[in-house]
């Protein structure tokens, strides 16, 4: 229609009316765009009944949230996220195709703002609280009253310590994973009693210079005995992650797993300690105190292989399971020596080594292996954050222990100079933690 103005319509001449000449419609089909039948997450209840959804070339539309993919930021196998604080996604990554546009997960994440995560970012502390499995313990001293003394006395109990993660994950399914623990403990036993005796008989064979007197007479005229026993230990990874897949459980429900493999250094460094303190106005010539002294330092380090896995039992609470294990080169270090209050050593006085100070050290390369199992639950506080406690067996096979490599006769030096690499390494215990999805 011509407008209210009483202007000409474009295409009529200012003077004569011309008819409105209109394009004739060609009638078009209608264009629908064909739909992939897609399984159906049953009911959606695997993860708190949240409604229904379905897998999308690996990622997920949450059924609980209307709808919206889940996408940049979606539920994986050890680092899930509640979407937008209506449900819990179930695990699976997201489609790349799906993580460049439209109103994504990951623009809810951003507050619905800015361009779609391609990746996310996870940051993890935890407290650790372990307990260790020590060696066969080593008789040291025994008191007239029955009362004896073993290296396994210096018992350190629960290990405190701390551990972070560091975690990228991409929406293909691939992420990378930065992890690094730490246990530091140390612990003392103590033997009381007149005339305790040390244990070791071929102390005798070892002389203190200052005192003139055989290290087993010193150790026989010393108030108490001690012993000592410091650990302390250290491991960092640098894991590739590679998303392992969706599945459902026969109940109905949701579950996910991720493929494992990188690179281990793990260090185990310990100190042992024998010390007989005297009495010097009684025995003048004994030392205030003397100290047999055993330390090891293991470094490891070597490839890993592993898997993880995570289920949904509620809305928000979550199982998790894990498993690692590789073999490693283990660069071992190892010292044996005697020093009283002033530093002073012992010689020995018998053997192929007569009249040498008894401080000898060995170090080599062994082949040692790893094995760690995890299991514990998740509980998800906030959309970006979520709670963490789990349980901890952690094993190490070839490695030195302090107490292996005292010697059963000092004057065989020989076995001194060779480290015993044969021990294990057992820890576990719990942990708990926070983590937080950027």
């Amino acid at each position: 229609p011509a407008s209210g103005m009483g202007q000409p319509m474009m295409g009529q001449s200012m003077g004569t009316a011309q008819p409105m000449m209109t394009q004739p419609r060609m009638a078009q089909p209608m264009m629908t765009q064909p739909r992939m039948a897609q399984p159906m997450i049953s009911g959606g209840a695997a993860c708190g009944g949240d409604g229904g959804g379905v897998i999308m070339d690996g990622g997920v539309i949450d059924g609980g949230y209307g709808g919206m993919i889940d996408n940049g930021y979606g539920g994986n196998a050890y680092s899930g996220v509640v979407t937008s604080g209506m449900g819990y996604a179930d695990p699976a990554y997201s489609s790349n195709m799906l993580s460049s546009g439209g109103f994504t997960g990951a623009q809810l994440f951003n507050g619905g703002g800015g361009r779609a995560r391609s990746a996310n970012w996870v940051v993890g502390l935890f407290a650790l609280s372990f307990a260790r499995d020590y060696e066969d313990g080593v008789l040291l001293s025994q008191n007239p009253a029955g009362g004896q003394l073993f290296t396994t006395d210096a018992d350190e109990g629960d290990f405190g310590g701390y551990g972070t993660t560091l975690t990228r994950r991409q929406s293909n399914g691939r992420g990378l994973e930065l992890r690094y623990w730490a246990l530091n403990t140390d612990a003392t036993a103590r033997l009381d009693g007149d005339q305790v005796n040390a244990q070791l008989p071929t102390l005798i064979y070892l002389e203190h210079g200052p005192s003139a007197r055989d290290v087993l007479s010193i150790y026989s005229t010393a108030q108490f005995h001690v012993v000592d026993r410091e650990t302390d230990i250290n491991n960092f990874e640098v894991n590739l992650l590679n998303n392992g897949g969706f599945y459902q459980t026969r109940r109905g429900r949701s579950a996910h797993f991720e493929l494992v493999g990188g690179l281990r250094w793990f260090q185990f460094d310990e100190r042992l300690a024998f010390t007989a303190v005297g009495d010097t106005a009684a025995f003048p010539l004994a030392t205030e105190s003397f100290t047999y002294q055993s330390q090891v330092n293991n470094d490891l380090l070597g490839f890993q292989l592993g898997a993880r896995n995570e289920l949904c039992f509620t809305n928000k609470l979550r199982g998790f399971f894990g498993v690692t294990a590789g073999v490693f080169n283990n660069h071992i270090q190892s010292q044996q020596n005697f020093f009283d209050a002033n530093g002073e050593g012992a010689t020995l006085t018998d053997g192929p080594s007569t009249g040498r100070e008894y401080n000898y050290s060995d170090e080599k390369n062994d082949v040692a292996i790893i094995g760690e199992l995890d299991a514990g639950v998740t509980y998800q506080v906030t959309q970006r954050a979520r709670a963490r406690f789990g349980y901890r067996t952690f094993g190490v096979a070839g490695v030195a222990l302090a107490a292996d490599q005292i010697p059963v006769d000092f004057r065989r030096t020989d076995r001194a100079q060779r480290v015993n690499s044969n021990g294990s390494l057992l820890l576990h215990g719990g942990y708990a933690g926070m983590e937080f999805c950027f």
